[in-house]
């Protein structure tokens, strides 16, 4: 059975045939990160979506790999429009059986993930049908939360790189860590 090293390699092998960028985010961890725009009719040509894609360690109870595909923080709400916000996710978690959104609450930000058993040899094509998959998913659900969100990566200047808000968040990680030694 392959490990988790060996199937992200595999996927990333996949993607350099296909000419698409990524990142590595954490080769220890097996975490890869896939950012390109949608193709929604806002205004500003669409909303820029990044899947992390998370080759599990352990293999589920059957033995079979699994992967975490996620669109994590990828819009925000304010407090006054949580309420509706959490109608309209319960909504889109009803009508999309592939992924689910949620809302965090701590910070109120929305995220969307879902989960795939992989095998290895097809690897590859595997995780990329299911990253367009949960993108189109999180395009249509940015749609449809509309006016009651911001969009989280539109700072990011469309080239997949870190947004502002998530580099200030890394700043303030390792002013933390910097502050414990």
């Amino acid at each position: 059975m392959a490990t988790a090293a060996q199937l992200r390699q595999e996927f990333q092998q996949y993607l350099d045939q296909k000419g698409c960028r990524y990142t590595v985010v954490d080769e220890s961890d097996n975490i890869v990160r896939i950012g390109f725009a949608a193709s929604s009719h806002m205004e500003d040509g669409g909303h820029r979506t990044r899947i992390y894609v998370d080759f599990d360690e352990e293999p589920d109870v059957d033995g079979i790999p699994c992967v975490h595909f996620v669109a994590q923080d990828f819009a925000s709400c304010t407090a006054e429009n949580v309420p509706a916000v959490l109608v309209k996710l319960n909504e889109l978690n009803k009508r999309f059986r592939w992924a689910k959104f949620w809302l965090d609450q701590s910070d109120n930000t929305i995220s969307c993930d879902g989960d795939a058993m992989i095998f290895e040899g097809s690897v590859g094509s595997e995780c990329w049908r299911f990253v367009i998959h949960v993108s189109n998913i999180v395009e249509k659900g940015f749609i449809e939360l509309g006016s009651l969100v911001k969009d989280n990566l539109a700072d990011d200047g469309g080239n997949g790189g870190p947004s502002q808000s998530e580099l200030l968040a890394m700043l303030e990680a390792l002013r933390g860590m910097l502050g414990q030694q």
